[in-house]
């Protein structure tokens, strides 16, 4: 039969009819099913449609409001998503079948299908911004890697093998400093969250990677290196985490420097693939929302910032403006406009803010960039 394959650097995904994963997460899904006629044949395809509806509707979990069409080839093997299902009810009226069941849906092949299957599709790649704290334990002390330099190194260049636009923590135009950044993956949840609306990145992770040197044999010199990562996986235009991702490995050494490092490059390479997955389906979300992003250079004062957010506010057709990021160098601003958005943008350049007129540096899909002159 046919395969759908994703090829993620030396990550290859298969779904297959007959393989189900033994470590993938379930999700329990009750749906009905109908079918002309009666008999076997008629329960059986009831049985099959209620499965592809089981399947869509995780789908849809995953990627609200996204075209079907693409998704065929996943639900003509919708079966092969289901590892099992419990049958509730099955009724014949009026020469029809009706059943009702539970389906169990194995939540990791049909994650890496729908992203294997939507990434070329994206109109856009995906921007991520990557900030993981690393601490390598050598026995009598601690060792931290500023930034996350061996985990993200890993998840960077698997990411960029897709053509996804991966950043650090140094680049221009971020709205923290590194030293904000590398605070964040301590940080709680709804401060994460509203990093990621303010980073105009269209995907933020955040991570923790420890490694810390466990007993060795009496006697031996050798010493077990066991590193765990952590990460968080948060949508930009809402900042939403769409998904947490965690991994263990351990390296058998002489020296606990050195076998730290290979420790934490074995755990990242397991995350790797599913990394690429998880950033995908977050990217889906953010560009099937019709939120606009509203990046602002040089907005000065907060008088004029606001200045600009009460005029947003009364323009007709736009609502649910709100304020995600400012600062003197820049702002962001999160809106809903139900009109054109070249209407927007006349309505937005048309009048001056505290004193002070506004240009248009870039308007492109959902996006548009504004600017105020620089400060004399």
């Amino acid at each position: 039969f046919q395969r759908l394959a994703f090829q993620v650097g030396g990550f290859l995904f298969l779904s297959l009819a007959h393989i189900c994963a033994a470590d993938v997460d379930i999700i329990t899904v009750r749906t009905e099913g109908r079918a002309a006629g009666v008999g076997l044949t008629a329960r059986n395809a009831a049985i099959d449609e209620a499965r592809r509806e089981a399947v869509m509707s995780v789908l849809h979990s995953l990627a609200p409001g996204i075209d079907h069409s693409p998704l065929e080839p996943i639900l003509r093997r919708a079966a092969g998503y289901v590892r099992n299902f419990e049958l509730l009810r099955h009724d014949q009226l009026n020469g029809a079948t009706r059943v009702e069941i539970d389906a169990h849906v194995l939540e990791k092949p049909l994650r890496q299908d729908l992203a294997a299957t939507m990434l070329p599709r994206l109109p856009t790649m995906p921007r991520v911004l990557i900030v993981i704290n690393e601490r390598i334990e050598t026995g009598n002390e601690s060792e931290a890697l500023s930034g996350g330099d061996i985990v993200a190194s890993v998840l960077q260049e698997s990411l960029a093998r897709q053509h996804i636009d991966v950043c650090g923590i140094t680049r221009p135009g971020l709205p923290a400093t590194p030293k904000q950044l590398v605070a964040l993956p301590a940080a709680t949840l709804e401060e994460c969250s509203r990093m990621a609306q303010a980073i105009a990145m269209d995907v933020l992770i955040v991570g923790e990677a420890v490694c810390a040197p466990e007993s060795a044999p009496t006697g031996s010199d050798v010493v077990r290196n066991r590193a765990v990562i952590t990460l968080r996986v948060f949508r930009g235009i809402d900042g939403k985490m769409t998904d947490d991702l965690s991994a263990v490995a351990s390296v058998h050494s002489l020296n606990p420097r050195e076998g730290g490092e290979q420790a934490l490059q074995d755990a990242a390479a397991k995350l790797a693939a599913d990394t690429i997955v998880a950033v995908v389906i977050a990217a889906l979300g953010a560009q099937q929302d019709d939120a606009i992003l509203l990046t602002l250079i040089n907005p000065g004062s907060q008088e004029r910032f606001d200045a600009l957010l009460a005029a947003l506010r009364a323009i007709p057709e736009t609502d649910e403006a709100i304020a995600l990021f400012y600062s003197e160098g820049i702002g962001r601003i999160r809106l809903r406009h139900e009109g054109a958005m070249s209407e927007l943008v006349r309505a937005i350049t048309a009048r001056s803010y505290a004193g002070a007129e506004i240009q248009v540096r870039k308007a492109v899909m959902r996006e548009i960039h504004l600017e105020f002159p620089s400060a004399e």
